[in-house]
């Protein structure tokens, strides 16, 4: 089952799924959970909300199998924003322009090392173009009526999930269901 434990202040901090079904998420455990902290802080006279999030991807939740990435969003620039996120020493910059006369928000992505800027284009809230950081690629989507996607003509976005992960965590859930149902 679905696990949620939440902070003094009621905000959801860690999350996951009790496979070894102790009623508890603990980091030494089977259990693969994601814990999330957020803050503000104040950086040269700008508010930023920062969010740190660690992601415990096997037992045992030793430094070698856990990501932890850092998120900041500065406040106070309207619709107009500044972002940025650090994962695994890589520093990631969006930059957001709305234009609300044409409907239209634009995100521009800047990744170390990569030399095309990503950019995502919405228009009236639909994902219309994508081209990642780092790929010379595009993508472009095409929506039916009642904003149901269409298709999309473009490079496929990979799993964020190894693969072998990935089956692990089944073939847990999978044991975890079957005591329960048992």
């Amino acid at each position: 089952p679905q696990l949620t434990e939440y902070d003094s202040a009621g905000r959801p901090w860690r999350q996951g799924v009790d496979l070894d079904l102790d009623g508890a998420l603990l980091t030494g455990s089977e259990d693969p959970l994601v814990e999330t902290e957020e803050l503000y802080e104040q950086v040269n006279g700008q508010w930023w909300q920062v969010q740190r999030r660690t992601t415990y991807l096997v037992a045992g939740g030793d430094a070698g199998s856990r990501r932890t990435g850092v998120s900041r969003q500065r406040l106070g620039v309207g619709p107009n924003s500044v972002s940025e996120s650090i994962e695994r020493g890589r520093r990631t910059v969006s930059t957001v322009a709305v234009n609300r006369s044409l409907k239209k928000r634009e995100v521009a992505t800047t990744v170390p090392g990569a030399t095309v800027t990503g950019v995502q284009t919405y228009l009236n809230g639909l994902l219309f173009f994508s081209r990642q950081p780092a790929d010379l690629a595009q993508t472009v989507f095409s929506y039916k009526e009642f904003d149901r996607l269409a298709g999309s003509k473009g490079p496929e976005a990979p799993s964020s999930i190894p693969t072998k992960t990935r089956a692990s965590w089944r073939r847990k859930l999978a044991l975890a269901l079957q005591r329960m149902s048992g």
